[in-house]
């Protein structure tokens, strides 16, 4: 029967046929008015009742009809439904006559029907007619025109759905349709059902108002399409070798402008037609990026293009959260394992490995902050992924996506794994952003002038909104960009903008009677930390009423509505209701399945941040007798182990803090704090930082957590002074070999004296080394990987297996002392004094040294300099060293760093 017709005519013969009366928008229209009064069963009535006749349908002409017709109303009223609020009674009384119109025009609507239709109902030529008037209908009840447009974005999917829904509630009725057709619908079973419904809920992340948003505003109307760089080990060698820009680590493709093209080409397996990659077959993206600057917007962006627009629907599509795996064990061993039972068992999707599947893992860096995964960690789990893309899953795909310094891309095998990382929004493209947001939010504080003047006048502020996150968070308030100095002063300024909004003219507003402004940030500070240290990222309801914090905003509010006065909270500051991971089954809690996090990330880690600084500052706080609240070591320590102990701070979270500690302005109040801080600091270390408080669990780690964050805060209130007690030495240097033992961490250790002692086996990657004295020292596989090492002295000193890749290394003095198999890969040297150095078998590829000193370094050492990069300016180096070395590797004018 394929290819046969058994419906084509327009609306109105139908209608007449059947005795429909003619009004679909008209009945429309009073189902939105009876939604607004609550009358929901009213409501259906009003849609459905009209197209009810079915003791009128004989033929299977008519009934097809009837399906359609039906059908169409279901999917309009689950969309008015949902979005009934954003109809004015005002509009919805003045638009009777305008209805009219839109129902004329349906009459003469063409509607056809044969077997094509239910293999891809949403395919159909008279669906995107229909979808014009059903917009026309919404802008005349009201709704401005890019919201009708919003409302409209997956009506073809919902239709689909619906289709289904109507036929198998009727199916008795139908079979006249099934039978004439050869069971059109025998393929859309309960599986085919879930399926469906995922895709749309797939593609309602990209078209979905965003949360807490009052316009109507969808991530579909903001987003703006990123630029992006591959990294260069990605692309074959001669590629690498033609290239001019070698010191990069990621390169721009000529033939892309965006990075949506590069990812169908590369779910088409087409790039190999465009570029020379290392591999034509890699089957796993790694896509790269800051925190906010639009990963999880990607991912959506990307599902809805190739369901929506390319339905490229001969591929299975799936999303997942990373961090919402609960076995993160069997993910790194089993990655596949894991993520079928994660799809059977949250989503309802079956994962066959024999189809084609493309599967987007979105925050990998997410995972490892929640499950405390080491480096090794995440290294296996990505080999496991690019090994499984080219063996037992031949048909699937990966994308995952991660903040950067997660993942050691240098590790990733190349043939598996293709590394590319976004570009910050460059003016263009800010100016774009703004535009569109200004279509919903005409007076926003950021327009495409003030764009121009941030980019040309305020460097500082310009590099801040190239992150579409702050771009956005910037738009919302009414600040002085010139006081922006960072990240840190963009957040304290929205936070207090929205809590100043709490306040009327007259004070706070009903629900929050009571409250000081303090008292509120202060309490939303506490959430954002009870959130952090939880297990699954986020805070039960009941867990949230039950928080000390909870009960002492309660208290101080006039009203006990904790209902109302909660809301009120989660909706001005960003909160959310998330599903509750399936392992999350607490007994007292076990009534709702919803629990709250914030609607972005950056924002919760900004206030944990505020949360630990100003937790600080209590140290320094006095009675009025001038005596300290807190005035020993082991309260102090109970003090900020309930801050630090249940989880190590993540880096964004010690960046933030360093941004608050850099803008606090009182410099007095933060050399008392220092003062205090190593006061307790001897006692401390000599426990271990064990809390000496019985009712808190100790252990090994959150010992290291505490001492962490305590080095962090103490090192950034420091003014050039060493703080580490000579009795301690030892016991400081354990502690860093402890907590950076499979944790990315990064030190600040700027103006400390270390001396003869042995330090091994540390990771002190992208820490910051200035003016310390690190004299007579056995250094024995050390990691100063990206490190700033700048005016130390580390003369008698030996390093053995330590490696200085990328680091950066100024006026530094290495007299007398001797390098065995030590690795300074592409790092720059300048300025220092190598005296009587010694290299035995280091590593000196495209290393470069910018004015020296090379005095008494002997020949011995020719063969480990031939692969420097460039030696520029050298003082006192032997001729005889110098002609046994390349001509072209010296300059007499300085390279850039």
């Amino acid at each position: 029967m394929s290819g046969t017709i058994i419906l084509k005519k327009p609306v109105s013969f139908y209608n007449q046929k059947l005795k429909i009366k003619k009004g679909f928008f008209l009945h429309l229209g009073k189902a939105v008015i009876s939604l607004k009064t609550g009358n929901v069963p009213v409501a259906v009535k009003d849609v459905l009742g009209a197209i009810s006749s079915l003791k009128f349908t004989e033929t299977t002409e008519e009934k097809a009809y009837l399906l359609i017709l039906r059908t169409l109303g279901r999917t309009c009223f689950s969309i008015i439904k949902e979005h009934h609020v954003l109809f004015s009674e005002t509009s919805l009384a003045k638009k009777v006559s305008l209805e009219y119109d839109v129902d004329e025009k349906l009459e003469n609507l063409n509607i056809e029907i044969d077997v094509s239709f239910f293999e891809n109902p949403q395919g159909q030529d008279f669906l995107e007619a229909f979808i014009t008037l059903f917009e026309e209908w919404l802008i005349a009840s009201g709704i401005q025109k890019i919201r009708a447009e919003n409302l409209t974005l997956s009506f073809a999917r919902k239709f689909a759905i619906e289709l289904m829904a109507e036929w198998h509630s009727n199916e008795d009725f139908y079979l006249s349709i099934s039978e004439f057709l050869n069971s059109p619908f025998k393929n859309y079973n309960e599986e085919r059902r879930k399926k469906e419904l995922y895709l749309n809920k797939l593609t309602k992340y990209y078209t979905s108002v965003v949360p807490g948003d009052e316009t109507g505003m969808t991530l579909a109307n903001l987003y703006v399409e990123p630029g992006f760089k591959i990294f260069r080990e990605c692309l074959d060698k001669d590629t690498q070798n033609r290239r001019e820009e070698k010191s990069e680590s990621f390169w721009k493709l000529d033939q892309y402008d965006n990075i949506h093209k590069f990812i169908y080409d590369f779910v088409d397996y087409k790039i190999e037609n465009l570029y020379e990659l290392e591999s034509k077959t890699a089957k796993c993206l790694l896509v790269l990026g800051y925190p906010g600057q639009g990963k999880t917007s990607l991912c959506s962006k990307i599902l809805y293009d190739l369901i929506e627009i390319k339905q490229q629907l001969n591929t299975n599509y799936y999303l997942i959260k990373l961090r919402d795996i609960s076995d993160t064990k069997e993910l790194i061993n089993n990655p596949i394992k894991a993520i079928t039972n994660f799809l059977s068992e949250r989503e309802k999707q079956s994962f066959d490995a024999t189809e084609n599947n493309l599967v987007l893992l979105d925050g990998l860096d997410e995972l490892y902050m929640k499950d405390g995964l080491s480096n090794n960690d995440i290294k296996e789990f990505c080999r496991e992924l690019g090994h499984l893309s080219t063996d037992s899953l031949a048909n699937t795909k990966f994308i995952v996506t991660s903040r950067y310094g997660y993942v050691n891309i240098e590790a990733l095998k190349k043939n598996q794994h293709i590394v590319v990382t976004l570009d910050e929004f460059d003016e263009s493209r800010q100016k774009i952003w703004v535009e569109n947001y200004m279509k919903f939010y005409p007076k926003s504080n950021l327009t495409p002038e003030k764009i121009d003047h941030i980019n040309e006048n305020i460097e500082h502020v310009a590099e801040l909104i190239r992150q579409p996150i702050l771009l956005h968070l910037v738009s919302k308030v009414d600040i002085d960009y010139e006081k922006l100095s960072n990240r840190t002063a963009i957040y304290n300024q929205l936070f207090n903008s929205l809590i100043e909004r709490k306040w009327d003219k007259t004070g706070q507003i009903d629900n929050l009677e009571g409250l000081t402004k303090v008292s509120l940030r202060n309490y939303i500070r506490d959430i954002a930390l009870a959130i952090f240290q939880s297990d699954f990222e986020y805070i039960r309801k009941r867990d949230l009423e039950n928080l000390p914090a909870t009960q002492t905003f309660l208290n101080k509010l006039k009203t006990k509505n904790i209902e109302s006065s909660l809301k009120s909270i989660m909706i001005s500051f960003y909160f959310q209701e998330v599903q509750k991971d399936a392992t999350d089954t607490k007994a007292e809690d076990h009534n709702t399945n919803y629990a709250i996090e914030f609607l972005h990330k950056s924002l919760q880690e900004y206030l944990v941040a505020e949360k630990i600084w100003y937790g600080f500052l209590e140290l320094v706080e006095k009675r009025s007798n001038g005596e300290y609240f807190i005035s020993n070591w082991e309260d102090a320590l109970f003090h900020i182990s309930k801050l630090l102990s249940s989880k190590l701070i993540s880096k964004e979270v010690t960046d933030y803090l360093k941004e608050l500690i850099k803008n606090h302005e009182d410099t007095d109040q933060k050399e008392e704090l220092k003062k205090r801080m190593q006061f307790f600091f001897e006692d401390f270390l000599e426990i271990s930082f064990y809390n000496p408080i019985k009712d808190t669990t100790n252990t090994i780690e959150s010992s290291l957590h505490i001492f962490y964050g305590f080095w962090t805060v103490l090192a950034e209130v420091n003014m050039e002074e060493n703080l580490i007690p000579e009795a301690s030495q030892d016991t400081f240097v354990k502690f860093l070999s402890w907590a950076t033992f499979n944790n990315v961490l990064s030190f600040n250790l700027s103006h400390q004296e270390i001396s003869y002692i042995i330090f091994k086996n540390t990771d002190l990657t992208d820490s910051i080394l200035k003016s310390m004295q690190l004299n007579d020292i056995s250094f024995n596989r050390i990691l100063f990987r990206g490190s700033h090492i700048i005016n130390i002295s580390f003369d008698k000193s030996s390093f053995l297996h330590c490696d200085f890749e990328h680091s950066y290394i100024s006026n530094c003095s290495f007299h007398v002392i001797q390098m065995y198999q030590c690795d300074f890969l592409e790092a720059y040297i300048r300025e220092c004094v190598l005296t009587d150095m010694f290299f035995y078998t280091s590593l000196f590829e495209n290393t470069i040294f910018v004015d020296c000193d090379f005095q008494n370094v002997t020949m011995e050492s020719i063969e480990n300099l031939k692969g420097c990069g460039e030696i520029t300016n050298p003082k006192n180096l032997d001729p005889k060293i110098r002609a046994a070395l390349p001509e072209h590797i010296f300059k007499e004018d300085e390279p850039k760093s």
